[in-house]
């Protein structure tokens, strides 16, 4: 409906606009050949966020869910060394 892609539209342009409350560890992972997504919002969203600790990896030729792709071992392997990395630097702790 009409009225939930708006809220979506709304919602998701006050999170890039309020996006410096955000303080911990950031890992952005962008489908290059999104067409559900645009990349500039996401890469204005983690150039907002105050986290000292940000990164954003584009994974070209991935499509919208990123985690689901024939290739998905890469992104899969990416987040796990930015954890791994963050516990290490004691950013997170258990």
């Amino acid at each position: 409906a009409v009225n939930i892609l708006l809220d979506l539209f709304d919602t998701s342009t006050r999170l890039i606009d309020d996006a410096g409350a955000i303080h911990v560890p950031t890992l952005l992972l962008s489908s290059g050949s999104d067409w559900v997504v645009k990349t500039q919002p996401q890469k204005d969203l983690l150039n907002n966020m105050s986290c000292p600790v940000k990164d954003m990896e584009m994974y070209p030729g991935f499509f919208h869910s990123t985690f689901w792709e024939k290739d998905r071992d890469k992104p899969v392997a990416r987040t796990r060394q930015f954890i791994v990395d963050a516990f290490a630097r004691g950013i997170c702790q258990v």
